[in-house]
C-alpha cells in the first residue's frame, strides 16, 4: 500500500499592504493505493486566515490580541441578554521569510499543511485512508479503481 499528500487547490490573498499573492486555504488529498485500487480522505487548511463564527466578546479580544491578527471582515452583533458576539475573519501577517507564489512547490505546501495539521492528524488521517482502502479491498466494496489512460 502506498499513502501520497496533494494539493488539490490553493486559494490565496493579497499580502496586508501590497499585491503580492500569500497561500491560504490549501484543499488537500492524502491517497492510498494497492494495485489499482484507491482511497481517499480530502480536507482543508487555512495558513493565514482564521474565521470565527457567533463568538464571544472575551474570545474575540483573545484573538485580536495575536501577534499580528488584522480584521479582514468583522460584524458585531448584541444578543437577547445584551452581550456582544462576533462575526468575521481575522488574518495574520507574515513575519519572516516569505515564498513567492509563483515559487511554491508542491513539497513546501505539503509541508505547511502536515505542519498545521500536526503529526497527530497527520498519521491518523494515513491510518484512516489505508483502513478504508483495506476494508474496501477485503470486503470487495471498491468503488474507484486508477489505472492508465487508454491513449
Amino acid at each position: 500500500m502506498t499513502t501520497i499528500w496533494k494539493v488539490e487547490e490553493i486559494e490565496w490573498i493579497n499580502k496586508i499592504g501590497t499585491n503580492e499573492k500569500v497561500a491560504d486555504k490549501i484543499t488537500y488529498s492524502c491517497n492510498s493505493t494497492k494495485d489499482s485500487h484507491t482511497a481517499s480522505l480530502y480536507g482543508e487548511v487555512l495558513l493565514v486566515s482564521n474565521a470565527y463564527l457567533d463568538i464571544s466578546d472575551d474570545e474575540y479580544k483573545s484573538l485580536k490580541s495575536q501577534a499580528g491578527a488584522i480584521d479582514y471582515k468583522h460584524e458585531e452583533n448584541t444578543d437577547t441578554e445584551g452581550k456582544k458576539r462576533h462575526t468575521g475573519t481575522i488574518y495574520k501577517t507574515t513575519t519572516g521569510s516569505y515564498t513567492e507564489y509563483e515559487s511554491l512547490t508542491e513539497e513546501k505546501v505539503l509541508g505547511w499543511v502536515k505542519a498545521k495539521l500536526g503529526e497527530d492528524k497527520v498519521k491518523d488521517l494515513e491510518n484512516s485512508v489505508e483502513t478504508i482502502l483495506k476494508e474496501d479491498i477485503d470486503t470487495g466494496n471498491t468503488f474507484k479503481h486508477t489505472s492508465s489512460l487508454p491513449f
